[in-house]
């Protein structure tokens, strides 16, 4: 696979097997553009509505290009984090670890507490190793192992 990014602009991507090509996309901040190169070329033009409606999921441009580039997923660049470090990652964090797991045992949240936001950095480079948000309104959570 490879990958090009223009930041905040466009995402190209060239998947082969062997110098084989397989797939080529282009992906915007308003369009996807795929094309299919084995078994029959094919292709996709669209927005992120369709796929977004077809697998039930709330993708986007800026979603994407956070986890190719490492850098940490729906972080609120404006938001007070607590720091610490944690087997040898530097851990952000919405608020501190014991009062998370506390909350997250209970599973209730409150308007201060409705979700909980947790960023392993890796200190040799600086991104992003690891990310888990928690949802207490429903119980939900999202985690990500990035590498």
């Amino acid at each position: 696979m490879n990958f090009r990014i223009r930041k905040d602009s466009a995402i190209w991507t060239s998947i082969s097997k062997s110098t084989i090509p397989l797939l080529s996309a282009l992906i915007s901040a308003d369009s996807l553009k795929f094309l299919k190169k084995i078994g029959g070329k094919q292709y996709y033009l669209g927005g992120y509505d369709e796929i977004n409606d077809l697998f039930n999921l709330d993708f986007n441009y800026l979603l994407l290009q956070d986890v190719l580039s490492g850098t940490p997923i729906m972080f609120d660049y404006e938001g007070k984090y607590k720091s610490k470090i944690e087997n040898g990652m530097y851990l952000l964090s919405s608020d501190k670890s014991k009062k998370i797991e506390k909350l997250l045992k209970k599973g209730k949240g409150n308007r201060k507490h409705s979700l909980f936001y947790r960023c392993w950095i890796e200190p040799s480079n600086f991104k992003c190793a690891k990310v888990e948000i928690n949802f207490l309104s429903d119980s939900s959570e999202l985690r990500g192992q990035l590498f």
